[in-house]
């Protein structure tokens, strides 16, 4: 292998997000930002000062330009990024529909994302990556990029390249039977693979959990991590359990929590920090994300990280 310039590779779906406070009728303000599951662990990563490359693709238009400039401003590598001309960069509206929840519609078909070239992942995997990390999401959104993320995942296993999978299910883009085929036999190519308990249960619908982690172990997985909100989390190897309480915050916008613990799981991961620390890493950050508005926009630096520490209301000086 080369001189290692990146410690993750990802890459997925990455869209434009207009962000309308109020309803479409009389919306208050609407902002414009960047949506995506492999982004956000991304920009975690690298404002934790990981080098990350994000190889995905986008359209060549305006929004496709702004997550470029967005991502390369919070310093993740794009040099293997791409560009499709004549397909839109897809696109994500939210909004207001009372009660205390919130609408979102996806325009995302036929759009760049899932134009993935898999040689510049592989260009970027040669590099000397510590991790590949995936989605579940990737996967749903064409045939072609279904395709990219096995052929990436096995390449990374030829190159013994640890393979960090969150199964992110997304029932607008997959049934649960298929979810269930497709994350099954991910699971069997990965090291790490992430989940909610619901997330977990599409594996194996009729068994505990305690039974589908048997499973996994089985095929070769190596850290089983579950994720359980305002419960923390924990991770599960051949050797035992690992738990994590969460940190204790005032909730303002969860989208983007999962995200934000996965970049600190594999931040603890690429810094050789033990299963423990990884966890408590990943707790902090989805404890910061949910208590600021915004997928990302929360998501700490590593020179704030011991701020976290102080308790609520105190002011640094």
């Amino acid at each position: 292998m080369g001189k290692q310039i990146v410690d993750v590779v990802t890459f997925g779906e990455s869209m434009g997000s207009v962000r309308i406070q109020g309803t479409l009728s009389r919306p208050v303000s609407v902002s414009l930002t960047v949506a995506g599951a492999e982004g956000n662990v991304s920009i975690g990563l690298a404002r934790l000062g990981h080098a990350v490359a994000w190889c995905g693709t986008l359209g060549q238009d305006g929004f496709g330009d702004h997550i470029f400039r967005t991502y390369r401003g919070e310093g993740v590598n794009m040099d293997w990024s791409s560009r499709e001309a004549g397909v839109p960069t897809g696109l994500l509206i939210s909004y207001d529909i009372g009660a205390g929840l919130r609408s979102v519609d996806y325009h995302r078909k036929s759009s760049a994302g899932g134009y993935v070239n898999v040689d510049r992942v592989k260009e970027a995997l040669d590099t000397g990556a510590q991790i590949l990390h995936v989605t579940g999401i990737t996967p749903a959104i064409s045939e072609q990029a279904r395709s990219a993320v096995f052929e990436a995942v096995e390449y990374a296993r030829s190159e013994d390249i640890a393979v960090s999978f969150d199964l992110n299910y997304r029932q607008q883009l997959l049934s649960r039977d298929e979810a269930k085929d497709m994350f099954g036999d991910l699971v069997g190519l990965s090291d790490i693979v992430f989940g909610g308990m619901d997330e977990f249960k599409l594996l194996a619908p009729q068994a505990g959990f305690n039974e589908i982690v048997e499973v996994l172990l089985g095929k070769g997985v190596s850290e089983i991590v579950l994720k359980k909100g305002a419960d923390g989390a924990e991770t599960v190897t051949a050797t035992g359990r690992v738990k994590s309480a969460p940190k204790k915050v005032p909730v303002i916008d969860t989208v983007g929590a999962g995200d934000a613990f996965v970049a600190g799981y594999l931040s603890g991961y690429v810094s050789d920090f033990d299963i423990q620390h990884r966890l408590d890493r990943g707790n902090l950050l989805g404890g910061v994300v949910v208590s600021t508005h915004g997928d990302w926009e929360g998501l700490p630096t590593l020179k704030n990280l011991p701020l976290f520490d102080i308790k609520p209301g105190e002011v640094v000086r």
